[in-house]
């Protein structure tokens, strides 16, 4: 879908940046619904299963989005929303199958935990494959200039997941009860439950926002107040509802995503629109912009994979995830050398500076960030939650991007970014274009790092987690030589309550130091 965007998006529905930044909010909402429609699928088996009958579903809608995508006609703003939708019900067939198919994953990562990297590595590997059976085809639509032509792929697509979703691909036994209640009353389910719902909740504002026509300086700034009241309920609610290590880590998924904020499509038009809007600029064509540079990112995209299981596959988590934040702002720094024309001063192509900043470092980058975030919210499921938690973890980190996107859409308009793309005769104005990418594109991000240190645990990759069945709090940390370290928490010290008076308080989220780091006061 992304290789199409851009270009429907400037030649075919012609709306301005900050418009199709909000787009792109709308777009991505069913991530936000991955918890809701896993808990459904965990209490409501049909026909006997949990999983088979909603893939189906998924199928068939994937069918219907791919036929409506590739025959209907979409020119000029009146046929935003019929595009808009179309669009959603594609990445909603998305969401169901990685929902279904994440949850199965985390169920064998839970029982053999010490395959959890490379069981990761496998899937991502899999993606990726299939990204670049996507750009072989993609190449072929763009250089023809017959944008629509990219949708007709998922017809086949949905017909293969149908087929495969029938033959019995993913495994999973027949049950004979028409309801899974039991779930419910067990703590740690039931606040899942609750904010599952509570977070497609915030998803609804959050899309509603993008529909408030920005006219005034007040209404900007209402809309900024308003996205930050949600995101401030949104951490609250993962703190509360969420067993303390799955609430750090959720929590941190959902800041890790809001601080990197969109405003790409901005900086998308300035690469892409003629000579008569960015006099100076680099007027990329669509095939470099998104297969070429879609090519160079997938190979880095798999060295990141690799970089992964040979540096830190037995290292600790805590290290990748600050590494991973300390680097998200390098494709922005890049963005700015060339928006700047410093590039050019240093002797550096337009091509070859933006292809090293966003095709190779920051693919890598990204993968390196995915992977820890997916081995460790493994590591907190409990029995039979596992597709549910992940889908709270992928919900948590679809807001955080949404949030990210509206906010991108409001720093447009505040930067005054103004392109050509709805009324040629309007003047183009980028004079603010470097000020939103260094505060946006790179300080933001940066604020992440100190976050890692307050809320991702210092444990192995290859530890495991002993966990409370009915509270969902992580008992002890069981390393993969099978030593057990407990875990007491820096409160219960406070209240008098868990372990001796002579015991180190083994916080995960202080250090990462172990009980086995300290002699023994007896000794």
């Amino acid at each position: 879908m992304d290789l199409t965007l851009l270009p429907m998006a400037e030649t075919a529905l012609k709306i301005s940046a900050a418009e199709l930044q909000r787009v792109s909010t709308v777009i991505m909402f069913p991530g936000v619904l991955k918890p809701t429609f896993a808990i459904i699928s965990d209490m409501k088996p049909l026909f006997g299963y949990h999983k088979r009958p909603y893939l189906l579903f998924g199928g068939f809608l994937g069918l219907f989005a791919g036929v409506r995508l590739s025959t209907g006609k979409f020119e000029g703003n009146e046929a935003e929303v019929d595009f808009v939708v179309a669009v959603m019900c594609v990445y909603f067939t998305v969401v169901i199958f990685d929902c279904l198919v994440d949850g199965k994953r985390a169920e064998e990562m839970h029982k053999n935990p010490a395959s959890g990297s490379d069981l990761i590595a496998y899937s991502m590997g899999m993606i990726v494959s299939g990204q670049i059976a996507a750009l072989l085809f993609g190449y072929y639509a763009l250089q023809q200039e017959e944008y629509q032509w990219l949708y007709y792929c998922f017809i086949p697509l949905s017909l293969i997941a149908i087929v495969c979703t029938l033959m019995g691909e993913l495994p999973e036994k027949k049950v004979n009860y028409k309801w899974q209640l039991k779930a419910l009353r067990v703590k740690v389910t039931s606040n899942q439950f609750m904010l599952a719902g509570l977070l497609m909740c915030m998803g609804i504002c959050l899309v509603y926002l993008q529909t408030i026509e920005v006219t005034s300086v007040e209404v900007l700034n209402t809309s900024l107040i308003l996205n930050v009241v949600l995101g401030l309920c949104i951490v609250a609610l993962c703190k509360v509802l969420l067993p303390r290590f799955a609430g750090n880590v959720i929590v941190y998924a959902f800041c890790e995503r809001l601080l990197s904020i969109k405003f790409q499509h901005a900086v998308n038009y300035w690469y892409t629109l003629p000579q008569n809007c960015v006099p100076d600029g680099p007027h990329f064509d669509y095939v470099y912009f998104n297969i070429t540079n879609g090519f160079i990112a997938l190979i880095f995209s798999g060295f990141g994979i690799w970089f992964f299981q040979e540096a830190f596959s037995s290292g600790r988590l805590r290290s990748v995830f600050w590494w991973s934040s300390g680097t998200r702002c390098i494709g922005s720094i890049c963005d700015l050398l060339v928006v700047s024309r410093i590039n050019l001063k240093w002797g550096i192509p337009d091509q070859v500076a933006y292809a090293v900043g966003n095709s190779c470092l920051e693919a890598m980058v990204f993968m390196l960030s995915v992977m820890p975030f997916a081995i460790l919210i493994a590591k907190l499921v409990v029995a039979g939650t596992e597709t549910t938690l992940i889908s709270i973890l992928s919900a948590a980190s679809a807001l955080g991007t949404l949030m990210a996107s509206s906010l991108g859409a409001l720093a447009i308009e505040y930067a005054g970014i103004q392109t050509n793309v709805e009324d040629p005769n309007q003047q183009c104005d980028w004079s603010n274009l470097q000020s939103l990418i260094f505060i946006c594109g790179v300080l933001c991000p940066l604020l992440c790092v100190p976050l890692t240190l307050l809320l991702i645990p210092n444990i192995l990759v290859t530890s495991n987690f002993e966990m409370d069945n009915y509270s969902g709090e992580v008992i002890a940390v069981v390393n993969e030589d099978g030593t057990r370290e407990e875990v007491v928490y820096a409160d219960d010290f406070k209240k008098g309550g868990a372990g001796n008076k002579n015991r180190k308080n083994n916080n995960l989220f202080d250090t990462g130091i172990s009980d086995s780091d300290y002699e023994d006061d007896d000794d």
